[in-house]
């Protein structure tokens, strides 16, 4: 069978499945800005989960299918649009009248957006780190907590680090108050420190890079775990990811330690002023499935239970860091404008015979 690329009722197919595509990215979550729902999700579907792995519809906006859509709608507004415009030269002997020269940019301005989306997908790439306050991570592949690669992409790794030095949640912008990250990087060890203020939609520009202010974020405790004879199980930071219950904010999640077969309920129980210092914590505690130890434990505070001891000396807080690469960017943006100086440039003629007829 052969295909009518220029054909619109194939333009209709196509955008009609895009419009599908982003209609399932709105009902399913979408692995790189809802991992909580995600988890829920795959619990609730249980082994039919698969289904929506395998069709990718959890994360379709890094996905082939979908830039391949966009390539054959791109393909057939390229041919439409040619065939369209050389029967009106054919007509008129000229293309350079206001009308028609309008909506060629704009036609072919609507070409080199979905280009440059489909070029940013083969070469772009995204890694994110998770970090807690005071840490510092180098830029290596086993570094991130997630990366996202294009096909084509061929970014070599530099080893620069990046340390979050604090996060604040009430910065001053404007009339309104954010969260954000003071973060630094070092590009090597010789080189002085570069410190920056990040936060939604304001990223650091560094080295054809930038480095956003990731949108999931939480508190970290310090979780210390010894045994009666001070043999230290377990000593480090746990993530809690901020989550929202029924329209409230929680933070809550778990830890399971595999050599004693524990597993740790912990959620951060804040007062209204989230004062970290008189934060307390609601810990239930599982061993071999059997509930043993359930409470409220203070910042500082030790517990203990059959032949262990447990503290949270420390609380801080802890946020992903995006380190993006998205070489074609400028080239969507150049269309973007160029579209909108060709929808400018068709409606003078329609605008002066319209006052002329006044």
């Amino acid at each position: 069978m052969k295909i009518n690329f220029r054909s619109t009722r194939l333009a209709f197919i196509l955008i009609s499945l895009l419009i599908i595509h982003v209609i399932f990215s709105a009902i399913i979550p979408q692995k790189d800005i809802s991992e909580d729902q995600i988890i829920n999700l795959e619990e609730s579907l249980g082994d039919y989960y698969f289904i929506i792995d395998k069709l990718a519809l959890d994360r379709i906006y890094t996905a082939p299918p979908f830039f391949v859509l966009l390539g054959l709608l791109a393909l057939n507004l390229t041919v439409g649009n040619f065939k369209r415009f050389k029967t009106v030269y054919k007509i008129e002997k000229t293309l350079l009248k206001a009308k028609h020269l309008g909506s060629i940019i704009f036609h072919l301005s609507l070409v080199v957006i979905i280009f440059g989306v489909i070029l940013n997908y083969l070469y772009k790439f995204e890694g994110v780190f998770s970090l807690t306050e005071g840490q510092t991570v180098y830029d290596n592949q086993g570094s991130y907590f997630r990366i996202i690669n294009g096909p084509l992409n061929n970014r070599k790794y530099s080893n620069f680090s990046i340390t979050l030095n604090d996060i604040t949640t009430s910065l001053q912008i404007g009339d309104a108050n954010t969260e954000a990250a003071d973060i630094s990087i070092l590009a090597d060890q010789y080189a002085n420190p570069i410190n920056s203020i990040i936060y939604t939609n304001n990223p650091l520009r560094w080295n054809n890079l930038e480095i956003h202010y990731g949108m999931y974020h939480g508190f970290a405790p310090k979780v210390v775990l010894l045994k009666n004879d001070s043999t230290q199980i377990l000593s480090a930071f746990m993530r809690i990811a901020r989550q929202i219950n029924k329209g409230e904010k929680i933070h809550k999640d778990f830890l399971y330690i595999p050599q004693e077969n524990m597993r740790f309920n912990i959620e951060v129980l804040l007062d209204s002023t989230e004062n970290i210092d008189s934060t307390h914590f609601n810990i239930k505690i599982e061993n071999k499935q059997k509930q043993v130890y359930t409470g409220i434990l203070k910042l500082k505070e030790t517990v203990k239970f059959d032949d262990y001891n447990l503290t949270i000396p420390q609380l801080r807080r802890w946020c992903y860091v995006s380190v993006v690469k998205s070489p074609f960017l400028n080239l969507i943006f150049f269309g973007f404008w160029s579209a909108l100086a060709g929808m400018t440039i068709g409606f003078i003629p329609r605008i002066w015979k319209e006052n002329k007829n006044i």
